[in-house]
């Protein structure tokens, strides 16, 4: 069987999408790999590839060993789902990579903007 077809590339995290997540330099990643127990990659070309699971795995430990949910200070019968520590930890670095990816693209597109306004100006111009 070809080792492609079977190959899910959203079931693993790249390496500069973990230092992403982390807001962390690549060198951290390596160090958590050999200190922290950090799941190991599989190399397939140049690249490495990390099982998600096995990194959502570690994060929960990691962020919350225990795994005991919150004490909540308000009325959890309003709440569907308590969500323990680690959720809310990993939740909080999800949305830190999710927001640098957002300043970047946001950043593109306003130099994409630019690009536009001054071949459309250049246009005119010559017209």
């Amino acid at each position: 069987m070809n080792p492609l077809k079977v190959f899910d590339a959203n079931s693993f995290f790249l390496l500069t999408e973990l230092a992403n997540r982390y807001n962390c330099a690549r060198s951290t990643i390596y160090r958590y790999m050999n200190k922290e127990g950090f799941p190991q990659p599989v190399k397939f070309g140049a690249q490495l590839y990390f099982p998600k699971d096995a990194v959502l795995d570690w994060e929960r430990k990691k962020f919350n060993p225990s795994s005991e949910p919150i004490k909540a200070c308000v009325d959890t019968a309003e709440l569907p789902n308590t969500p323990d520590i680690a959720d809310l930890k990993i939740r909080l670095i999800s949305i830190k990579a999710q927001s640098a990816f957002l300043k970047k693209s946001a950043e593109s597109l306003s130099m994409a903007a630019d690009q536009l306004l001054a071949e459309i100006q250049n246009t005119l111009e010559a017209a």
